[in-house]
């Protein structure tokens, strides 16, 4: 209880701001149909949060609710949580996703290999801080594989969380 978010439109005007209750969760005003973004703006007390988090949000029924899941990570613990998830449809997690983790300035030597679980995460808990890189060396299947090098720098009191979306193969008729 007690994280705070802004709930953000497409303009990017804050059209709400919750706070979790007790039993972990927090709902939002009615909102209109449309693309929102959710930011963290407070964890609750004892949690750390990743200020550059957020999770996009897509409106399209009536009486619609959307349930997302935010895990806060006690402030003492640190290290890098990726997500993967389908460009499009912002709050599908993508399992089956495969990488490669390098330090940036060693690009030939894979540190790691790393797969996206069921609830398309994973979590690098035991890295030491320095300069790194992750890519994506085979994507989820049915998704067109993300080219991205993702650099990251971990620090001795690093969260970082990874937000890496994948899109499906498109055509023209």
């Amino acid at each position: 209880s007690g994280a705070e978010f802004d709930i953000v439109n497409e303009q990017g005007a804050i059209v709400d701001h919750v706070i979790s209750e007790e039993n972990g969760e927090a709902l939002s005003d009615e909102l209109a149909y449309g693309w929102y973004t959710i930011r963290e703006t407070k964890a609750p007390d004892g949690y750390s949060m990743d200020p550059n988090m957020q999770w996009k949000v897509w409106i399209q029924e009536a009486e619609q609710t959307i349930t997302v899941d935010i895990v806060n990570t006690d402030a003492d613990e640190n290290g890098v949580r990726v997500i993967k998830y389908d460009r499009d449809r912002p709050s599908l997690r993508l399992p089956g996703a495969v990488f490669a983790l390098y330090a940036r300035e060693d690009m030939e030597t894979v540190l790691a290999r790393y797969t996206t679980g069921a609830d398309g995460t994973f979590q690098l808990d035991s890295l030491k801080p320095g300069h790194y890189v992750l890519k994506e060396i085979s994507a989820p299947m049915g998704y067109v594989l993300d080219e991205a090098l993702h650099e990251f720098t971990l620090q001795e009191d690093s969260n970082i969380a990874l937000w890496l979306s994948n899109e499906k193969p498109k055509g023209r008729i």
